[in-house]
């Protein structure tokens, strides 16, 4: 849910808006006013073995590991029901990736993966990169709840004779709420407008969507590549070290790894602790 801060600015936007005032320009991005349900799940690579020849060199340089993108102190909003999820890919020889999504048990200040609702394998590309991937609507898969919880993992696989090889991240989303006006205005919107819009509603990964987005209709606008260096280095976000990377590539919709070999089993899992 967004804060009463965000959800006020956003209304007065859009009143402003629907009377013909100005359209909303850059304010930088606005989180939510709360972190993360289990904070150890804001980071990536936790499972990779010093021996492992899978990732190119990791630790000579900490921004070329498996890493979710995803504000690292504040929790990731999105209002789609099937949602865009990214992260950045390190150099790898890895056999295949895989992605997948969770629902969540809370208990107290503990968390737990509950049911596997999504999961598909894919190529990953050598070079590394940032990577995305969308949720699919075509397989039965139901939306994302809003106010609700969910947890993703992106694995690469080294050597499936040995777990221990392998790569793994994990991040978090919550689909939010917005009111029916806002919802039409950021439908309406384009440009930098949809863009400042999103993300002063505090609507991460839809954000970044946006920037990428605009950037495959505006590919030599400067302005595109300033704000995504703003996005990343802001304090909520602290992802600086990566604002030298380009926006996920969304400009050839042929290249989602989704439906490359999906399952999507909604199979309840013991229920373990992390």
């Amino acid at each position: 849910m967004l804060s009463r801060r965000s959800l006020g600015l956003v209304g007065l936007m859009s009143l402003g808006w629907a009377l013909g005032a100005a359209a909303p320009a850059w304010a930088g991005f606005q989180p939510p006013d709360r972190g993360y349900p289990d904070d150890a799940m804001t980071q990536g690579g936790g499972t990779r073995s010093p021996n492992s020849l899978c990732v190119s060199k990791p630790d000579l340089n900490p921004a070329l590991t498996l890493t979710p993108l995803v504000p690292q102190h504040a929790m990731a909003l999105t209002a789609e029901a099937y949602p865009r999820f990214f992260w950045l890919m390190p150099e790898n020889t890895a056999q295949y990736g895989e992605f997948s999504l969770f629902s969540v048990t809370k208990d107290g200040s503990k968390t737990w993966d509950d049911t596997l609702l999504y999961q598909t394998e894919f190529q990953p590309d050598p070079q590394g990169g940032m990577a995305s991937l969308k949720l699919p609507d075509s397989l039965g898969l139901p939306p994302l709840e809003p106010g609700k919880a969910y947890r993703w993992y992106v694995t690469l696989l080294c050597d499936a004779d040995n777990p221990l090889e392998n790569l793994t991240l994990g991040g978090w989303i919550e689909r939010s709420s917005l009111s029916p006006i806002v919802t039409l205005d950021i439908h309406q919107a384009q440009g930098r407008d949809r863009v400042s819009l999103l993300s002063q509603a505090g609507l991460w990964f839809d954000t970044v969507e946006a920037l990428a987005l605009w950037q495959c209709q505006d590919p030599d606008n400067p302005g595109i590549r300033q704000l995504w260096s703003e996005l990343l280095q802001h304090q909520a976000v602290d992802l600086g070290n990566l604002a030298h990377q380009p926006l996920p590539p969304l400009c050839d919709a042929s290249l989602d790894p989704a439906l490359a070999h999906p399952r999507s089993p909604a199979q309840p899992l013991a229920q373990r602790q992390p």
